[in-house]
């Protein structure tokens, strides 16, 4: 039967995640990235010069973001204390196209194509958004916290639009329309980096990965989503030339990543090649570009231009792994920003839709393999990344994709477990729950003949609790197994051990 196991959340700020689509970066009048020696203090530092510091940097290096005039930079370039001043660059959203849904949405499209439905649902691993925020009030969210890093924006609200889509992708939850992201109920940090407009700066998402860094590990984050683009391309040894921080973004990205959290990033939207734009050059993300799917079918079923390399979509050396990122449906926030849908919900294209949707599926794959590690070194991914682009499928697959422009095929993601075969025509479905009989009997073991209307594989006669639309995760370690997560969400580690105690007997033991 399905059974109860209640998670302990911790409650923290957040911040908020970046661009739609993608964006550019260019160099702000005075705006600067001052990295210090370690012996020197930024406080002490600003105070001596009569700065007034936009963000202090205290994890990933020493340092600070600050305003100057001319001859101020000229004076601070020869002060033994500083190590760099660099331009403190600017980064500007592309335009996005939204199709707004008639009603409450089902099943997105890009979850059936690559079968995230059929995963388990294991929300234990933190999925932090770098972006224009989260809705906070949206109740598709295990939003844990959120914290702003743009001057002006008292909190990590989504004010523009993008940050909300982008979440709702990676995390939302399992609703009684179907409607979900790929990492159902995973927990979400908002960490606010752009402002209404989609404008954001290195130095507020380097504030915010300097949080991350710090925090992260502690709260079970292992995965933050930069579905943003800035001018620039790979410095080679993290950004690190000699003993000089050339590039403080790529310095800090790695830092974060040395500390167990891995990066997922936006190829682009320019049909260019994806090594002349940041974060996407970087050897330490995880880059992604943007597939075409008309249906939620593998195999081209719906010519033209299905399951193929949107033509917006970068490309090249940079990119690791493709997943679909053309109208894809997701939450938004219904308020008067400048992607806000009065009905919620929107289809939007871009690799800022790809990426989220591999920051899921890799919450997904830490939480079913915690032994494996999520620390990478400087020029590589963690080998939990390596072993998500293991899994996927190669473009010649059923489940893969046509029209790459390079000569460098990059894999379809793929996150059903056991292989569902990426969306294939369903098989009769006896109850109407939206999951084939075969899936039922073959992957949850269930009754197929038992209505199941939050899909999770847990028909609703026992489901614990009347709102059965918030339980059904499968249980860490016998995935066999269904178990619901109440709205108390504290610690009963008796019921826990009695539990895990009782699921030793095989799939039998919980058949419904």
């Amino acid at each position: 039967m399905c059974r109860v196991a209640l998670m302990l959340v911790v409650l923290v700020a957040t911040l908020g995640l970046l661009p739609t689509s993608s964006a550019s970066a260019v160099p702000r009048d005075g705006a600067y990235i001052i990295v210090l020696r370690n012996d020197t203090s930024a406080g002490e530092f600003a105070h001596r010069h009569g700065l007034t510091p936009r963000h202090l940097f205290r994890r990933v290096f020493n340092g600070l973001a600050v305003s100057l005039t001319d001859a101020q930079a000229r004076r601070l370039a020869s002060d033994d204390g500083v190590v760099t001043l660099a331009p403190d660059r600017q980064f500007h959203v592309d335009a996005v196209q939204a199709t707004l849904p008639g009603g409450s949405p089902s099943l997105p499209p890009s979850i059936d194509r690559i079968d995230a439905e059929f995963a388990p649902i294991v929300a234990t691993v933190g999925i932090a958004v770098l972006d224009t925020g989260i809705d906070l009030g949206r109740p598709e969210f295990n939003l844990q916290g959120a914290i702003s890093f743009v001057a002006g924006a008292p909190t990590a609200q989504d004010d523009h639009g993008h940050g909300t889509h982008v979440a709702g992708i990676a995390a939302a939850t399992v609703m009684p329309s179907g409607f979900r992201g790929v990492a159902p109920h995973a927990p979400l940090w908002a960490l606010k980096v752009l402002d209404g407009s989609g404008t954001g700066s290195d130095s507020s998402v380097i504030a915010a990965i300097d949080w991350l860094t710090l925090n992260g590990p502690a709260l079970g984050i292992r995965v933050a989503n930069m579905s943003l683009k800035g001018e620039g391309s790979d410095t080679a040894n993290c950004g690190v030339s000699g003993s000089t921080i050339v590039d403080p973004l790529h310095y800090a990205i790695c830092q974060a990543v040395q500390a167990g959290i891995m990066f997922t990033a936006a190829a682009g939207n320019g049909s260019i090649d994806a090594s002349g734009g940041v974060p996407a050059a970087y050897p330490e993300v995880i880059t992604v570009s943007n597939i075409q799917d008309r249906d939620g079918r593998g195999g081209a079923q719906s010519p033209p231009n299905d399951d193929a390399f949107s033509p917006t979509s970068d490309f090249g050396p940079a990119v690791d792994i493709a997943a679909p990122g053309t109208a894809v449906l997701s939450t938004l926030p219904t308020g008067g920003c400048l992607l806000c849908s009065p009905t919620g919900y929107a289809r939007l294209s871009g690799t800022s839709m790809s990426a989220p949707a591999v920051a899921g599926a890799l919450a997904t794959y830490v939480a079913l393999h915690p032994a494996t590690s999520t620390v990478g070194a400087p020029g590589t991914l963690a080998p939990a990344g390596t072993a998500l682009i293991a899994q996927a499928k190669p473009q010649s697959d059923w489940c893969g994709f046509t029209g790459d422009p390079d000569a460098l095929p990059e894999p379809m993601l793929y996150v059903g477990i056991p292989d569902g075969d990426c969306g294939a025509i369903a098989t009769p479905d006896s109850d109407g729950d939206g999951l084939p009989d075969d899936v039922e009997t073959q992957i949850y073991g269930t009754d197929p003949n038992v209505g199941d209307t939050d899909a999770d594989g847990c028909g609703d006669g026992k489901e614990v609790g009347p709102a059965h639309v918030l339980g059904g995760q499968r249980d860490p370690l016998y995935h066999w197994d269904f178990y619901d997560v109440t709205g108390d969400k504290s610690v009963d580690l008796t019921d826990t051990l009695l539990i895990l105690a009782h699921f030793g007997h095989g799939p039998s033991d919980d058949a419904l």
